[in-house]
C-alpha cells in the first residue's frame, strides 16, 4: 500500500532545480521524485557493488 512522505526544509534552490528537472522530462515533481526515489531503493551502491566485486574476487581465487 502507497504510504506518503514529507520532506521538511528543502532549500527553495533545491526545489527549483528539482521542479525544473521534473519539468524536463515533462513529468510533475511528484512523479520526478518518486522516480528519482525507486532509482535510489532498487539500484546498489557504490559500496554494494565494491563487496560484489569483492566476493567474486575471492570466490575465483578458492577455484584455482
Amino acid at each position: 500500500m502507497p504510504i506518503q512522505i514529507n520532506i521538511r526544509n528543502v532549500r527553495e534552490e533545491v526545489r527549483d532545480e528539482l521542479r525544473a528537472r521534473a519539468a524536463s522530462r515533462g513529468q510533475s515533481m511528484q512523479e520526478y521524485l518518486l522516480e528519482e526515489l525507486e532509482h535510489i531503493a532498487f539500484w546498489p551502491t557504490p559500496e554494494m557493488v565494491m563487496e560484489q566485486a569483492r566476493q567474486r574476487e575471492a570466490a575465483s581465487q578458492g577455484e584455482g
